[in-house]
Order: structure tokens, then sequence, then C-alpha cells
């Protein structure tokens, strides 16, 4: 098996060539991030998967919350994970007797005041080829729901909170 992991837009935009040519005929299937995202990387990533899915028709397109990948790459050993928004705060899912609860907003000290072992995402190691093994195993760990996975080509544009409400007025 050969995992292929990129985590910055540029880079995807780079392999699409490598992703269309003759070493990709029998691609099995094409794990993607989802949530939450910058808008930018949701378009990106939006564009590739599509373009992927119309050049390999019987491949399975699977997409992945990052917070259930970075939650099973600390082997399930926080009680909260936070994700680097670049606005200056984080969107989190506290844990809590195995459940995660809604996606919400607040500034690292919030977090670190509030939780006895949260996670972020800046402080983890991003090797890409690593995250994408522990991303793959993710998809098949006890937490992997509906929620969390989705298959098809479809990525939500609407992807926090606060942008939720701003699309609603």
């Amino acid at each position: 098996m050969r995992i292929y992991k990129v985590s910055e837009q540029h880079k995807i935009a780079d392999l699409t060539p490598l992703f269309l040519g003759n070493e990709f005929r029998n691609l099995d299937k094409v794990i993607f991030p989802l949530e939450p995202l910058s808008f930018t990387t949701v378009r990106v990533v939006n564009s590739v998967v599509k373009a992927l899915k119309i050049v390999y028709p019987a491949t399975c397109f699977i997409g992945i919350s990052n917070f259930l990948t970075y939650f099973h790459a600390v082997n399930e050993n926080c009680d909260a994970i936070a994700i680097n928004s670049y606005r200056g705060d984080f969107y989190y899912r506290s844990i809590t007797d195995g459940k995660f609860s809604q996606q919400a907003i607040a500034t690292m000290d919030e977090l670190k005041h509030k939780y006895k072992k949260p996670i972020f995402d800046v402080d983890l190691l991003r090797d890409d080829t690593n995250l994408a093994f522990v991303q793959y195993s993710a998809l098949y760990s006890s937490y992997a729901d509906k929620e969390f996975i989705r298959e098809g080509t479809e990525i939500e544009y609407v992807y926090t909170p606060h942008y939720r409400k701003l699309g609603e007025q």
C-alpha cells in the first residue's frame, strides 16, 4: 500500500499531474481532510477531489475529520482537540466518556484553563506520511461514525459555527 499525503494547498495542486499519471491507474481509495479547514483549503481540496473523481470514477473517496485524525494520533489521550483557525483562536471539540462535543471556538489560553489535557494541532509532529497512516487507521477506530467520515466528493463550505451563523443572516 502506498500512501501520498500533503497538508498544504499548493502541494496538493502540485501533485495533481502525478495523480493523473499511469502510476495511479489502479487507485483504490482517496482519503481527504474534512473540517475544520480554511476557506481556501476547502476550495482547493474540493477542486482536486472532484477532478480525481472524474479521472478515477471507480475509486472510493472518503473525507475524514481532522478532529478524528488528531484524536487518533495521540492515542485518544486527551480531553480536547484544538485546531488552529489562523485568526487568533482554535476550533475545538472536547471529549467526555468517548463522546465528542459540538465544534466551538476558543483561544489557546481559554482551552488550557478549561481542560487538563488539550491537544493542539500546532503541537503535533506533522510528518505527512505518518499523519496519512494515522488518518487511514482512524477510519477504522471505534470513534469513526458518520459525523466524522463522509463518502463522496462533497466538502461543505459552511464548516464552522461562526460561518454557519453568518450564512444564515
